[in-house]
């Protein structure tokens, strides 16, 4: 057998693993699992995401692979939590009132339970949260949120996408080195603790296991997968990334359209 370089794959979900139509092939990915758990390869997903739509992408196999979610945020081993950092609750109304005039600014603010949403805000933005983030409690005021009893893990902006860094740099000038800012596209923002990142993530899970970072191959497509793909030891960007992206990893996959990750992985392990 061709040797495997790599004891772990990490893979972002959306714009990577999963097609536009935020699905992937079924049959290729459980012969992927199998492969990879036959070779003692440990399978993670590193997103934005709530573990909870993570645990739906994955259906049947949620209990069989790891995950760095809501951007490395919550760590879980097979949907058991190992670790979780949450934002100091302090600065949240902080945040919140540095936003406030940013009438085209929409918040999610996303706990270790759940989720919460403002009631006030468009129906569409709304259709999208629940989506996302499946156990979400909409509210009709950031007041109804019960900081302080649950861990915040981040603040989750979406913003018009063509101001997207324009905000986020606006955000890490006022608040500086008190949250991590990343962006993974689209006009979406997410605020972390500080050394909040999916790279951080998957080292910490990643020596629960004995595996070290250079012993890991990590998929992704936009600029919240910057960390992890510089880490990995070995790394692809997807050929629909930006090209940020595709300047700091090794290869190029096919898009996620063409189930890029999966052919990639199936040529190394089937």
């Amino acid at each position: 057998m061709t040797h495997i370089p790599f004891q772990a794959i990490a893979v972002d979900m959306d714009g990577t693993f999963l097609t536009d139509k935020k699905d992937y092939d079924h049959d290729l990915f459980t012969a992927v699992l199998n492969a990879a758990h036959k070779n003692n390869i440990r399978f993670i997903t590193a997103s934005g995401n709530q573990f909870y739509k993570l645990q739906k992408d994955f259906g049947a196999h949620a209990t069989a692979i790891d995950y760095v979610a809501e951007n490395g945020a919550y760590l879980l081993q097979g949907g058991k939590t190992l670790d979780y950092t949450a934002i100091d609750n302090s600065l949240i109304p902080l945040v919140l009132e540095y936003l406030q005039p940013q009438t085209n600014v929409h918040v999610i603010i996303s706990g270790l339970k759940q989720a919460y949403c403002l009631t006030t805000t468009p129906q569409t933005f709304r259709d999208a949260v629940h989506f996302y983030y499946p156990k979400t409690t909409e509210v009709s005021s950031y007041a109804d949120v019960p900081v302080g009893q649950e861990p915040i893990l981040k603040l989750s902006l979406d913003v018009p996408w063509e101001q997207t860094d324009r905000i986020a740099d606006g955000i890490r000038t006022y608040f500086g080195n008190q949250f991590h800012i990343t962006s993974s596209g689209n006009g979406s923002i997410d605020i972390l603790a500080p050394d909040v990142n999916k790279a951080n993530g998957l080292k910490q899970l990643l020596t629960t296991h004995g595996i070290k970072l250079d012993q890991l191959i990590a998929f992704g497509d936009n600029g919240n997968d910057a960390e992890m793909l510089k880490a990995a030891g070995l790394s692809y960007a997807m050929a629909n990334g930006i090209d940020a992206v595709k300047n700091i990893a090794d290869h190029e996959a096919p898009s996620n359209n063409e189930n890029g990750v999966l052919k990639v992985l199936a040529d190394y392990l089937l």
